[in-house]
C-alpha cells in the first residue's frame, strides 16, 4: 500500500508514543483474555436506541498496522523523516486523541503541538487518494471498513471511563418532602413570614431524618392532620405564638389574649370598653363609696392599690336576681367565649367562689392612721396566708 513521507519533530512524537504504547499494550492483554477497561454496554444490543459497538471486531491485520506506526516512531532517523500509509497516521491520530483524553502526555509537550492532529489529517488524506490509486475504490473502502469495526473495538476495550451514576431519585424526594412539610407550616402559621417558614420546614426534614423526633416521614405524608400538630408544635418554640392560628395556639396564649374581655365580664353591667386600674383607683378616691353594683371583684390586686385612710365598710349593696344573674352570664358566655372553653371557665369560676381570697381578711387601722388588711391567722390555708402577706408588704411599701 502507497505511503506518504512526513516530518515529525520530538515534541509530535513525544506527544504520540504514549497513545500508541497504551493501544498496543491492551492489544496484548486482549489477546491473553484480560479486559481490565472493558466497557459494560457491549452485553446489550443498544443504549437508548442507539446501537453501542455494534460493529466491533477485533482484527490482526488492523493491529499490525497500530504495532507498525508505534515501531517505526520509536525507530524515527536523525531526519526526522517517516513513511506511513493512511491506516498508520489514522492509528497516530486516534493515539493522539487517546493521550489527550487520558492525559498520557504531559501537558507542555502538548501545548507545544496545538497543530498536529490538523497536520496528520491532512497527510492521510493525501495518503488515502494514493491507496485508492494503488490498490483500487472497492480494496480500499472494504480495508477502511475493517479498520472502523477494529476501531470500535479498540474503543470498547480501551477508551471506556466509568462515570459516577447519580440519580435525581433522591433528590426529588427531599424536595417533596420539604415541600410538604412548608405546605403544613403554611396551614398552621399563614401570618408568618414564607422564607422562615421554608428554612424550619428544611429543618424539620433533616431533624426527622435524624431520629430526633418520634415521627417519620412517611407518616407525616399519610395523615395530613398529624403532619399540621406536628408542624405546630415545632414552630411553637421557634416562632411567635401569635402566628399560629387559634386552632393550634396553646391555651395560656389564648386566655391571655381574651384577659381584658374576662376582667371587664366578671363585673356586673360593666362598659363595653374597661376602665384604665389607674383610673379606677382615682375614681373611688375622688367619688368615695359606690354601691356594690359598681364596686369590681374584690381581688389581690385591689387590695394592693387601695387609697390611704380608713376603708369604708357596711356599703349597702344591691344584689341581682338570680335569673337576671344567669342570663348575663349566658350572654357573656355565648359572645365572648368559645364553647370549647366553656368548662375550663366555670371551673376557674366555681373555684374563685369557693376559694375566695379575703375569706379570712378583717379591716384595722394601723397606729400611723392608715388603712390596714390584717389576716386571721387560724384556719387560714398557705395560699391565702402567702396572698395576704404581699398584700400587706405592697400596702406599707405605699
Amino acid at each position: 500500500m502507497k505511503t506518504s513521507r512526513l516530518t515529525l519533530n520530538k515534541a509530535e512524537v513525544a506527544a504520540v508514543l504514549p497513545g500508541l504504547e497504551a493501544i498496543v499494550n491492551a492489544i496484548g492483554n486482549a489477546r491473553m483474555g484480560h479486559f481490565p477497561r472493558l466497557d459494560p454496554r457491549v452485553q446489550f444490543p443498544s443504549v437508548n436506541r442507539s446501537t453501542v459497538y455494534s460493529q466491533a471486531e477485533s482484527d490482526e491485520t488492523m493491529a499490525g498496522q497500530m504495532l507498525t506506526a508505534r515501531n517505526k516512531l520509536k525507530e524515527i532517523s536523525g531526519s526526522r523523516k517517516v513513511r506511513l500509509n493512511c491506516f498508520e497516521l489514522a492509528a497516530i491520530a486516534f493515539a493522539l486523541r487517546l493521550a489527550q483524553r487520558e492525559e498520557l502526555a504531559p501537558e507542555d509537550v502538548l501545548a507545544k503541538v496545538p497543530g498536529l492532529a490538523d497536520k496528520l489529517e491532512n497527510y492521510r488524506k493525501r495518503a488515502k487518494r494514493a491507496a485508492i490509486k494503488d490498490i483500487g475504490t472497492v480494496a480500499y473502502k472494504e480495508q477502511a471498513e475493517r479498520w472502523g469495526r477494529f476501531l470500535q473495538w479498540m474503543r470498547c476495550i480501551l477508551c471506556y471511563r466509568p462515570t459516577l451514576w447519580k440519580s435525581s431519585a433522591l433528590p426529588v424526594f427531599h424536595r417533596d418532602r420539604r415541600e410538604m412539610l412548608f405546605a403544613r407550616a403554611t396551614e398552621v402559621a399563614p401570618a408568618a413570614d414564607p422564607a422562615l417558614l421554608l428554612h424550619l420546614a428544611d429543618l424539620a426534614k433533616r431533624e426527622i431524618l435524624r431520629d430526633r423526633h418520634p415521627v417519620t416521614l412517611g407518616m407525616l405524608v399519610s395523615d395530613d392532620g398529624r403532619g399540621r400538630d406536628f408542624m405546630a408544635s415545632f414552630l411553637l418554640s421557634r416562632i411567635d405564638p401569635e402566628l399560629l392560628t387559634p386552632e393550634f395556639q396553646p391555651l395560656c396564649i389564648l386566655q391571655s389574649a381574651r384577659e381584658e374581655q374576662l376582667k371587664k365580664a366578671l363585673v356586673f353591667d360593666a362598659d363595653d370598653e374597661p376602665l384604665d386600674e389607674v383610673q379606677v383607683v382615682a375614681g373611688q378616691i375622688a367619688e368615695g363609696p359606690r354601691t356594690g353594683t359598681e364596686v369590681p371583684a374584690p381581688s389581690v390586686e385591689n387590695l394592693a392599690k387601695a387609697p390611704d385612710g380608713p376603708l369604708v365598710s357596711d356599703v349597702p349593696k344591691t344584689l341581682p336576681t338570680q335569673q337576671k344573674l344567669a342570663e348575663h352570664y349566658a350572654g357573656w358566655l355565648l359572645g365572648e367565649a368559645d364553647p370549647e372553653y366553656w368548662p375550663e371557665i366555670n371551673r376557674q369560676i366555681q373555684h374563685l367562689a369557693w376559694n375566695f381570697t379575703r375569706r379570712y381578711v378583717r379591716e384595722t387601722t394601723s397606729r400611723y392612721g392608715v388603712g390596714e388588711m390584717v389576716s386571721v391567722s387560724a384556719g387560714m390555708s398557705s395560699e391565702d396566708q402567702v396572698q395576704t402577706h404581699f398584700a400587706r408588704k405592697s400596702i406599707n411599701s405605699s
